[in-house]
């Protein structure tokens, strides 16, 4: 049969969708991403909810695989920690039966500055991708905020009211991808899915859109990194009026569906 996994890959003409093969079987091209028309509604999220997509095409059928998507992938430090190189942090992701070293990554990563570090993990299984921020939608062109203060710019944001970016940015514009469409276009549902999302209060527009997508039920496991827990620290809540009780019935549903979302996740690279 015939089989692949796509991967999006950043050009100085957009993002295209490529092929990458699964060992011991052919390839199908699917046809370039296309980007809504969504834009930026004053004081809302940059582009709506798109849970699905009847255009968007499912892998053909193959042996199952490991897919680790990385959102936030900073300067790779996360990926290296997955694959057990880091001389910083330990944490073992679960990749089922998986040896790590046989998953295919996606290191999406919104802010520009860390592309040099990120580009020479690039292999035939490891697919970074500078310049594009996950989120609930597609679009072509979305102002993202850089952190000026932090230690590696590490609270940059889509969100320009993140109390690490509201005083003090540079504005640059990156591609908006979304998670929903990135599962399903990539994931059987007998793969092995793990997400890491650590991507500065995005996580609170997407998770409620993520917990009504079928995409969600391609996740084994869901490390998710909050950015607002609530009078302790919340430097943002994203951008799409997310409440606490959506929140907290989202996160319901997602485990509802079977996904594993470790508690107290946190990358300690800060």
């Amino acid at each position: 049969m015939m089989a692949m996994i796509v991967v999006l890959i950043t050009t100085a003409q957009g993002i295209k969708l490529q092929p990458v093969g699964v060992a011991n079987h052919s390839l199908t091209v699917h046809a370039q991403v296309s980007f809504g028309s969504n834009t930026t509604v004053r004081g809302g999220p940059p582009c709506m909810c798109e849970a699905s997509n009847p255009s968007w095409k499912v892998p053909a059928p193959r042996a199952p695989a490991c897919l680790f998507f990385d959102l936030g992938a900073a300067d790779g430090e996360t990926y290296k920690v997955f694959r057990g190189w880091s001389a910083k942090w330990n944490f073992n992701y679960n990749a089922g039966a998986f040896d790590h070293a046989h998953c295919y990554a996606y290191l999406i990563e919104a802010n520009p500055s860390f592309a040099t570090a990120l580009e020479p993990l690039r292999t035939a299984q490891v697919y970074p991708m500078p310049q594009v921020a996950a989120y609930m939608c597609d679009k072509e062109s979305e102002i993202f905020h850089l952190d000026l203060s932090g230690p590696q710019g590490w609270g940059s944001s889509l969100d320009g009211n993140h109390e690490a970016v509201r005083a003090n940015t540079v504005k640059v514009n990156v591609k908006l991808m979304n998670l929903m469409r990135l599962l399903t276009e990539n994931a059987l549902p007998d793969d092995t899915v793990v997400v890491k999302m650590d991507i500065e209060g995005a996580e609170w527009d997407i998770i409620p859109c993520l917990a009504k997508s079928p995409a969600l039920k391609l996740i084994d496991t869901l490390y998710l990194e909050n950015h607002c827990e609530g009078d302790r620290w919340c430097p943002t809540t994203g951008q799409a009026g997310t409440t606490w009780a959506q929140w907290n019935a989202s996160i319901a549903a997602i485990k509802q569906a079977g996904v594993q979302i470790p508690a107290g996740y946190w990358s300690p690279m800060l």
